[in-house]
This record gives structure tokens, C-alpha cells and sequence, in this order.
């Protein structure tokens, strides 16, 4: 016998979003990001991120806050390719 998909229960299993405080953890451990795999960094809080030495190449970092693009181009040792703040590429 085959029981009807309604009556079955869903498992939803539900994640609280990251708070701004891990996701600058996260984003400031970023290193050695393969060029075919960069990071989509779009909108996200970079707020107290330590990026020195982080490798940026090609990474979407519009509309990202937190940061101005003074403070990646002096921390960020690889930008080239990567989508700016303004939606600019970066050379």
C-alpha cells in the first residue's frame, strides 16, 4: 500500500541566520580562494573583519558594508577581478 505524500510529515529543520559577528569571522578567514571559486561576498557585513592577507580574487563584494574600498585594497593581498563595492572590477 502506498501512503498519499499528504499524510506524510516534513521534517523542516530550521537555521537560525548567521549574526553579523560570525559571518566577519567567517569572511576574515578567507585565504587561498581558487580564482574558479571565488567568494560571493555580496551585501555582507564586513563590520570588524580582519582581512589582512585575505585573497579576494574575483570575489562579489557589491553592496557590502562595513568596509570601505581604501580599507580591502590596503588589507586584501589579492583583489584582481573582484567585483567592488560599486559594482566596479577591480584591476
Amino acid at each position: 500500500m502506498v501512503t498519499p505524500l499528504s499524510t506524510v510529515p516534513l521534517l523542516v529543520q530550521s537555521h537560525p541566520p548567521p549574526s553579523p559577528e560570525s559571518e566577519a569571522r567567517l569572511i576574515a578567514r578567507i585565504s587561498g580562494i581558487d580564482p574558479g571559486n571565488a567568494a560571493n561576498l555580496f551585501g555582507a557585513n564586513l563590520r570588524d573583519s580582519d582581512l589582512r592577507e585575505a585573497n579576494l580574487k574575483g570575489a562579489d563584494l557589491r553592496n557590502a558594508k562595513g568596509v570601505t574600498e581604501k580599507q580591502l585594497e590596503e588589507q586584501a593581498t589579492k583583489l584582481k577581478g573582484a567585483t567592488m563595492l560599486d559594482g566596479s572590477k577591480h584591476n
